[in-house]
């Protein structure tokens, strides 16, 4: 299925005040990112161009068009362990109905590596944002940064988690729990963990050993 029912996150709004269903929210953001609508702003102006046919399969109603400040007020709402559960649920799916599987490389392979996010000028508005310069001027910067694990043994290559790096950490020092738990929610997907030349330490390697995997 292109969309989800989302059933596991609690919507944040009091009932007398919502016009717009969560469900058709979520998804607007899910299928307006995967079509390369990058900002709030861009997913008001998507929403409007698709047919009433195509939001009515969202889940908004075919008249319904929200705008980037209602998306923004949901959005910043939500508890991120709930759509986290979301994820794992559609690639247990896609393992059950047989669309996912270790076609590449038998005993599958999941792969960390560090990833930027949304990026501004000036200084960070909170301490899960990294800040830096973007010159010789000392311009400040900030960006958000994730360690994003991906099943890389699959054709279709899915994230199976991510976990935001704060100011005061780095990839290494959030590898070891993400590790931890992308195991513990799929202990039979993948027999080899990989990533680049920053991971390999006593401690990663221990972890990897105790959770009887192996590193590349």
């Amino acid at each position: 299925d292109t969309t989800l029912s989302f059933k596991g996150v609690d919507d944040p709004r009091s009932p007398h005040l919502v016009r717009y269903p969560l469900r058709g929210i979520l998804n607007l953001v899910m299928v307006g990112f995967a079509a390369g609508k990058q900002t709030l702003r861009d997913l008001e102006a998507f929403v409007l161009d698709i047919t009433g046919r195509t939001r009515r399969q969202l889940g908004l109603g075919a008249k319904h068009h929200p705008c980037d400040t209602t998306i923004y007020n949901i959005l910043k709402r939500l508890d991120p362990e709930a759509l986290r559960q979301v994820l794992v649920e559609q690639i247990n799916r896609a393992l059950t109905k047989g669309l996912l599987k270790n076609d590449l490389v038998a005993r599958g392979v999941a792969a960390f590596d560090g990833k930027g996010g949304i990026e501004d000028w000036g200084y960070a508005p909170n301490s899960w944002s990294r800040q830096t310069v973007c010159d010789w001027f000392g311009t400040p910067v900030w960006f958000l940064y994730t360690l994003r694990v991906h099943l890389v043994s699959s054709s279709a290559r899915p994230c199976l988690d991510q976990e935001f790096i704060d100011e005061k950490s780095w990839e290494t020092k959030t590898f070891v729990g993400l590790l931890r738990r992308v195991v513990a929610t799929f202990p039979n997907l993948f027999q080899i963990v990989t990533g680049d030349a920053i991971f390999p330490s006593k401690e990663n390697a221990q972890a990897v050993i105790e959770l009887d995997k192996h590193y590349l």
